[in-house]
């Protein structure tokens, strides 16, 4: 199978050969490339269409079945600092559409690698902004201006709000 990463700067083709048993975060560790910093995408054979999946915890050979291609794409604004070498659980779900790995701060800490349904990435999303809502005390005394752009973190937010116990308070 094919394993491309994908940068802002140049595409480079990963080995993959004699690495149908390692998994995809070995295959990234072992090429210096942050797991914890990529999101995965994969060409579907049947369809030749793409979608990014969760895929760190599965090996080579299992995404070879559906997949004829992989392209690791670096995310931004990573502290890759906090984030490298160390050990990592995994939690996982049969229903993931996208996965996170969670880092605690200090020099013995682990990451938290977790599995999200579509149900999980909404209850986190909207307890973070339940969370900052309590903490503006303004809040509470006049309304929120939200400046939006249409795409998907816009519309995320908006439905986040939509959502909060806090703004429900204030209708």
């Amino acid at each position: 199978m094919k394993m491309i990463f994908k940068t802002s700067h140049a595409d480079y083709t990963l080995p993959t050969s004699n690495a149908s048993s390692l998994t995809i975060e070995e295959i990234l560790r072992i090429n210096h490339i942050p797991h914890n910093a990529v999101s995965i995408y994969g060409q579907k054979k049947l369809s030749n269409t793409s979608e990014i999946i969760p895929a760190l915890k599965k090996t080579l050979s299992e995404l070879e079945e559906l997949y004829s291609s992989l392209t690791i794409r670096p995310d931004r604004n990573i502290d890759y600092y906090s984030l490298g070498g160390k050990q990592s659980s995994i939690s996982n779900s049969s229903d993931a559409v996208a996965e996170y790995s969670f880092s605690e701060l200090g020099p013995n800490s682990e990451l938290t690698h977790i599995e999200l349904t579509q149900a999980d990435c909404w209850e986190y999303i909207f307890s973070h902004v339940d969370d900052f809502l309590d903490s503006i005390e303004l809040f509470t005394q006049a309304p929120i201006v939200v400046g939006i752009s249409g795409g998907g973190d816009s519309n995320t937010l908006l439905r986040s709000l939509q959502q909060s116990t806090k703004t429900k308070k204030q209708r």
